[in-house]
């Protein structure tokens, strides 16, 4: 029969295995999401209108990212509608290499967590502030194919019961050389 002691060691070996299981099992280098200088991630927004609210259907963003800060200042990201009639922003693009900023709090929160959908190895909530619509939630999925999803979500400033003026958008990305073109 084991002693007190070598009952605890047992128990202490067995959770130190646990614990180097897990964080082998769990630990994504996901530096490779990281862009190089000269390089981006370059997409166009999702034209379906049940998608899109609140932007143009020509949109186009590039998103550059810092794999190693994804818990603090994980990147910027950049529209090119500073030239498109009506946008809301024209002369100024929505987006103007605006830094994508984490919320320390969220960190230590289940939201930390969040997955949805299969092909995801990664998601991360940041926020990210237009040059003049203000600032947008922003989910950003680092996806196993080694392409990235890029969400954009604003609140509507209308009353209850008038039209909405809120913003929804999703931008599928894919990393290029270059600047994307703008």
């Amino acid at each position: 029969m084991a002693t007190r002691a070598e009952q605890r060691r047992g128990r202490v070996g067995l959770l130190g295995m646990f614990v180097l299981g897990a964080s082998s099992f769990g630990c994504q280098d996901l530096g490779r999401f990281s862009t190089k200088p000269g390089e981006a991630y370059c997409g166009s927004i999702v034209t379906a209108p049940f998608i899109r609210e609140g932007f143009d259907q020509r949109l186009r963003m590039r998103v550059e990212l810092d794999a190693e800060s994804l818990t603090s200042r994980p990147g910027t990201l950049t529209t090119d509608d500073a030239e498109t009639p009506g946008a809301a922003c024209a002369p100024l693009s929505t987006f103007d290499s605006a830094q994508l900023r984490v919320t320390d709090q969220v960190l230590s929160d289940p939201l930390s967590m969040l997955h949805f959908g299969d092909g995801r190895e990664r998601n991360f909530i940041a926020w990210a502030d237009s040059t003049c619509r203000g600032s947008f939630l922003t989910v950003v999925s680092l996806m196993k194919d080694e392409t990235v999803e890029v969400r954009l979500l604003a609140p509507s400033a209308a009353p209850v019961g008038s039209p909405a003026d809120g913003a929804f958008a999703v931008f599928p990305l894919e990393k290029q050389q270059g600047d994307c073109g703008f």
